[in-house]
């Protein structure tokens, strides 16, 4: 593939030049997030994602790999959704609070020299069909369920 790839699974990793003179507390990362940085390394989770990406290529004969705006790497942005839903932060904390965390940086693997990505690039990636078995978003499966309900709770029409 080229240089150039639009999509790209892995970062290029947070370690800089500038973590060589950083304290040692510094560049480890906290149990709790060390314990998720475990998990998230492991490459069969990001599977999914990309089995789609290449079903969807097939079908529609162009590769979303070079095709697209630039974007941030696949483990980043599973790496950045991680930890929205952990604090419960909305798009615009997230990127400040991982803009200001060495830490969390260091977790989402963004070197220090890098900038994080803005808020809209994170917002604009569509909820991943892997999400759920039928390719619903969460909103549109809650849509679905509460229908559902509705219509078991109403009595027969006569």
């Amino acid at each position: 593939m080229s240089e150039g790839r639009m999509l790209r699974l892995e970062a290029a990793g947070a370690l800089s030049l500038w973590d060589e003179v950083l304290p040692e507390e510094v560049r480890l990362l906290p149990a709790d997030l060390a314990a998720l940085d475990e998990l998230l390394c492991d490459r069969a989770l990001l599977a999914p994602i990309v089995e789609r990406w290449e079903r969807e290529a097939r079908e529609v004969g162009r590769s979303s790999v070079d095709h697209g705006r630039p974007t941030i790497a696949m483990d980043t942005y599973v790496r950045l959704m991680v930890l929205k839903h952990r604090y419960g932060w909305g798009y615009r904390a997230l990127v400040a609070e991982v803009s200001d965390s060495l830490h969390l940086r260091r977790f989402c693997q963004i070197a220090i020299g890098e900038r994080v990505c803005d808020e809209s690039t994170t917002t604009s990636t569509p909820t991943p069909a892997w999400a759920d078995p039928a390719g619903r978003t969460p909103r549109q499966a809650a849509r679905i369920e509460r229908a559902k309900q509705r219509s078991r709770s109403s009595p027969p029409a006569e």
